[in-house]
C-alpha cells in the first residue's frame, strides 16, 4: 500500500503547479503584508494559503495570519466566472485530501451560510491551508484559524481559560447567512453596491455552466471527484431557488438581525472594548470580519439605526482600524467599491 503522506505530498505539489499562475503566488511577510512580492522557488515558508480576494472566509484566515505575524505564500485563486479556478480538479483533490473531507458529508443543500458544521463540506471553495512542514491540508476557515492557534506558539487568540467561550462565539458567527446576503437581494430594498447587484444577477447559472464544463473534462475518471462536482451542482441549484425567494430572504435578514441583537448583549456584558473585555481573541477577528461584510453590503443599519446598539459601531470601528485588518482585508487588492465603507477603503478603490 502506498504511504498516505506520500499521496498527500503529490496532491499538494500538483495543486501548487496547476491551480494558480505564478503571477498570483506571492510571499506575505511582516514587512510585505500585501500580495505585492512574487514568491520564488527559494521561498519555502511553512504555510501556503489558497484564498480569494473578496472571500469572507479567506479574510478570517488572512487576518489571523496577519495578527500572528506569520509568513506564508498566498495563492490568489480567481473564483469569478469564467475562470473558476476553485473548480480545478487538482484544487478539488487538494481539499478532498483534508481531514475534514474524510469526516464530513458533502454539502448538497443550501442554508445561506458557509459553516461546515451547518451545511456540510464543499470541496470547491476557498480557503485551504497547506502546512508544508507537517504535510497537512486544512480545508475550512474555522478549522484553519484554530489550527494556526494550536500550531503556532502563544495562546493570545485562544486563551486556555476562556477557550470554550471563544469557540462558542465562533459557532455563532458561523451561523450568519453571509452567502445568501451577498448573492440575494433584500426584497424590501436592495442596498448592495451596484457592481455586486449586477455581478450576482445570474451568479448561480454561471457557476452551473462552469461546473458542467470542468466536470465534463474529468467525468468518470475519479469517483471522489464525481461526487464532489455532483454535490456542488446540487448546492448551486438549491442556492438559486433560495436567494430568488422573497420569503426566504426576509427570513434570512431577520435571523441576521437577531444575531446582531444578541451580539449587542454580549458586548454590553463584556464591558468592551472586545468580546472578552480587554482581551482580543479569535472571536473578535471573526466578528470584525463579519460586521465589515455586513456593512459593505449595506446592512450596517442593523445596528447603526438602533440606539441600543451604537456600541457595536464603536466596536466595529476599533476593529477596522487594526493593522491586521487593514493589511489583510481593507487594503488587500480586489476589494469592490462600496459607499457604505468607502472611508475605510483605499482612496483609489473605484
Amino acid at each position: 500500500m502506498q504511504d498516505i503522506k506520500t499521496d498527500v505530498s503529490t496532491v499538494i505539489s500538483k495543486a501548487r503547479e496547476t491551480v494558480v499562475p505564478a503571477k498570483r503566488r506571492t510571499l506575505i511577510t511582516k514587512t510585505h503584508p500585501l500580495p505585492t512580492q512574487l514568491a520564488t522557488p527559494n521561498d519555502t515558508p511553512r504555510f501556503e494559503l489558497y484564498n480569494a480576494d473578496f472571500s469572507i472566509c479567506s479574510k478570517k484566515v488572512r487576518m489571523t495570519l496577519a495578527h500572528k505575524g506569520l509568513t506564508y505564500i498566498s495563492h490568489t485563486v480567481d473564483i469569478k466566472y469564467p475562470a473558476q479556478e476553485n473548480y480545478n480538479p487538482d484544487y478539488v483533490r487538494l481539499r478532498l485530501a483534508s481531514d475534514i473531507a474524510q469526516k464530513t458529508g458533502l454539502a448538497t443543500g443550501y442554508s445561506g451560510g458557509s459553516g461546515v458544521q451547518e451545511t456540510g463540506f464543499d470541496a470547491l471553495v476557498v480557503p485551504t491551508l497547506v502546512d508544508v512542514d507537517n504535510t497537512a491540508i486544512i480545508a475550512d476557515s474555522r478549522l484553519i484559524c484554530l489550527y494556526l492557534c494550536s500550531e503556532v506558539d502563544g495562546d493570545d487568540l485562544l486563551p486556555s481559560d476562556i477557550k470554550e467561550q471563544v469557540l462558542s462565539q465562533l459557532d455563532i458567527v458561523d451561523l450568519f447567512p453571509h452567502v445568501a446576503l451577498l448573492y440575494g437581494a433584500n426584497p424590501d430594498g436592495d442596498r448592495r453596491p451596484p457592481i455586486l447587484r449586477e455581478a450576482m444577477a445570474n451568479v448561480h447559472e454561471m457557476k452551473v455552466a462552469a461546473l458542467n464544463t470542468v466536470w465534463d473534462s474529468v467525468r468518470g475518471s475519479d469517483p471522489m471527484l464525481d461526487a464532489a462536482y455532483a454535490a456542488k451542482m446540487a448546492k448551486e441549484e438549491a442556492g438559486k431557488t433560495f436567494v430568488g425567494t422573497a420569503e426566504r430572504m426576509r427570513a434570512t435578514i431577520a435571523s441576521t438581525e437577531q444575531l446582531i441583537n444578541e451580539f449587542g448583549k454580549t458586548l454590553t456584558a463584556s464591558g468592551g472594548p472586545w468580546c472578552f473585555g480587554n482581551r482580543f481573541t479569535l472571536a473578535d477577528i471573526f466578528w470584525i470580519i463579519s460586521l465589515f461584510r455586513l456593512e459593505f453590503l449595506g446592512y450596517g443599519w442593523l445596528w447603526q439605526d438602533n440606539t441600543e446598539l451604537h456600541h457595536i459601531s464603536s466596536y466595529a470601528s476599533a476593529g477596522y482600524a487594526l493593522n491586521s485588518m487593514k493589511s489583510s482585508v481593507r487594503h488587500w487588492p480586489g476589494f469592490p467599491p462600496s459607499e457604505w465603507v468607502a472611508s475605510w477603503l483605499p482612496p483609489n478603490t473605484k
